[in-house]
């Protein structure tokens, strides 16, 4: 049965490999970094990230010598099957399987000090390989990271242990102890904060080099297993904003349920009707159902805009007037293309006027909430594990200048240059240039001394990306910037019948093209046309459950 559990006293360990045996692990990892014909299983940066990994990885397995031979596996589509099949037969159990995508997750938590997204995609490539349920690895993943809870604590039993034993020593010597105690002891806390614990057999032995508790009670251990989880445990809720972009007054992570995972989910609404305790309730239902093993959060952002947003695009999509009119006046004309999207009846100008200024308003919002989040995300606040995003209408519009943004820092990083203009804010229509260059002088005047603002690499962060109904542009050169910065899906949920988009997008943006209305034709994006699971615009929300559920088949079934 693929759900007994693994004893990870003895899956983690090297030492009782044979030379063979770890050769052939070596050549399936590189096999598998190599591997490029899944365009939405891309490794983003893959020159240089799956040398680096790979030439750690051999050294990891005591293979320094064997980096030279191996490597040129990196560069082509090789199949990994002879390299499983060498390991031998007792490797085709499963939990041979698990061992082998155990070690791999376990290298990158003691090598990176965290758990890198394209690691994880690596690792669905695996389980792919290996014909087994994705499902069935997030059980093994969630009972490792409970096996680090354990080891704290054994950690801390043990400092406190020591301490009484040694309690007439000298008293600076013994409030040094009481110190490293207390750093163990934060340490736990990162991790008893509802950890979900999984019913499976666990080992608390040996793990690679030694013992959990060993490398745990390390300051390397302890600093790494520290950061994985979020600053003091808190995850997302303990963010809060550096700096208060110009017009954004409400910016919160909630966390939708007790567990703790080693993969982070979050849910970005597009505009509310009952309120925000409505949408945290759909997103719980709606992320729990895929993700139950994940920790889960919903992001509460401008809700009194949202609210209004709300009520305005109902009373627009419900006037009854509208149907009729746009079905009347389109035969009465013979407008095409961009003339008939952008030059319509002055009838239907009037009836903007219903959610003109709260769409206008919320346009704007959103994009500067995305540069928001994506501070957030690089101050690892969600600690230093994968972040799956999720978002419908001005969400996606959050999501999507989220990872322009991030695509703009990490161009920055590569060129040396911390303020560099990325492609995105080039191609902005003028109206959203002029907000987005506001916004990033008021980061340059006010956070140019902050850490936060030192170069560094963002790739790694984001894992997958789910955008249903985004109002947003289908600049390709746009939409490539980001695709750089995902390292696994990038979704763009369509719906060619959503009169919201055709009219409201277009006629405030005098742009035509726009994402959330057909397909984006560049390589590395899915795209899912959900006209008939959505009729129009409103039915992301009322039918979020179920198209997201949809979009993530393809995962279902990996």
């Amino acid at each position: 049965d693929w759900r007994c559990g693994v004893d990870l006293e003895k899956t983690l360990s090297v030492k009782d490999l044979s030379v063979k045996e770890r050769k052939s692990i070596v050549g399936v990892v590189a096999c598998l970094l190599g591997s490029k014909d899944e365009p939405e299983l891309l490794l983003v940066n893959i020159d240089s990230w799956e040398n680096d990994f790979f030439t750690k990885f051999c050294g990891f397995m005591e293979l320094q010598k064997q980096i030279d031979s191996l490597s040129p596996l990196l560069h082509h589509s090789t199949d990994p099957t002879p390299f499983f099949d060498a390991l031998g037969d007792r490797w085709v159990s499963d939990s041979m399987k698990a061992r082998l995508a155990l070690l791999i997750l376990h290298f990158t938590i003691m090598d990176a000090g965290g758990y890198d997204s394209r690691v994880r995609v690596l690792l669905k490539r695996l389980i792919s390989f290996l014909k087994l349920p994705w499902s069935w690895f997030c059980i093994h993943e969630n009972n490792y990271a409970h096996s680090l809870k354990k080891a704290m604590e054994e950690a801390e039993k043990r400092q406190k242990e020591e301490l009484k034993k040694k309690s007439n020593e000298s008293r600076p010597k013994r409030w040094l102890k009481i110190g490293a105690a207390a750093v163990v002891g934060g340490g736990l806390l990162v991790l008893t904060g509802g950890l979900a614990a999984p019913a499976l057999g666990i080992g608390l032995g040996v793990i690679g080099f030694g013992s959990v508790g060993a490398f745990v009670a390390s300051g390397a251990g302890i600093a790494t297993i520290s950061t994985l989880f979020g600053a003091a445990g808190a995850g997302l809720t303990g963010y809060r904003m550096r700096k208060r972009l110009d017009g954004i007054t409400e910016f919160v992570f909630c966390k939708l349920e007790n567990d703790t995972g080693m993969q982070v989910v979050l849910g970005i609404s597009g505009w509310l009707t009952d309120g925000v305790e409505d949408s945290e309730n759909r997103w719980r239902d709606t992320l729990s159902a895929q993700f139950p093993l994940s920790e889960l959060y919903s992001l509460n952002w401008e809700s009194k805009c949202l609210l209004e947003l709300g009520s305005g695009v109902r009373k627009f999509v419900l006037h009854k007037s509208v149907t009729t009119t746009i079905s009347e006046s389109l035969k009465m004309t013979l407008l095409t293309g961009v003339v008939a999207a952008l030059a319509w009846p002055l009838v239907l100008l009037d009836l903007s006027s219903v959610i003109d200024n709260p769409w206008g308003i919320a346009m704007s919002k959103a994009q500067k909430a995305g540069v928001a989040l994506a501070d957030a995300l690089i101050a690892r606040s969600h600690g230093n594990r994968p972040i799956t995003l999720f978002g419908f209408s001005m969400g996606a519009r959050v999501i999507f200048y989220c990872l322009e943004e991030l695509s703009r820092r990490q161009t920055a990083f590569e060129n040396g240059d911390s303020h560099c203009p990325s492609e995105a804010s080039q191609s902005e229509s003028k109206s959203e240039q002029k907000s987005e260059n506001d916004s990033l002088l008021t980061t340059k005047t006010t956070n140019g001394d902050n850490k936060q603002d030192e170069l560094q690499s963002v790739l790694g962060i984001v894992e997958d990306v789910i955008l249903l109904g985004c109002p947003c542009s289908s600049n390709q050169n746009r939409w490539t910037a980001i695709r750089r910065v995902v390292a696994g899906r990038l979704v763009n949920g369509y719906c060619q019948t959503d009169w919201v988009l055709k009219f409201l997008y277009r006629a405030s943006e005098a742009s035509y093209a726009v994402a959330g209305l057909d397909v984006i034709d560049v390589p590395g994006v899915e795209n899912f046309d959900l006209s008939e699971f959505v009729p129009g615009h409103l039915s992301y929300d009322e039918k979020l459950e179920e198209l997201v559920q949809h979009v993530m088949l393809i995962n279902c079934d990996k």
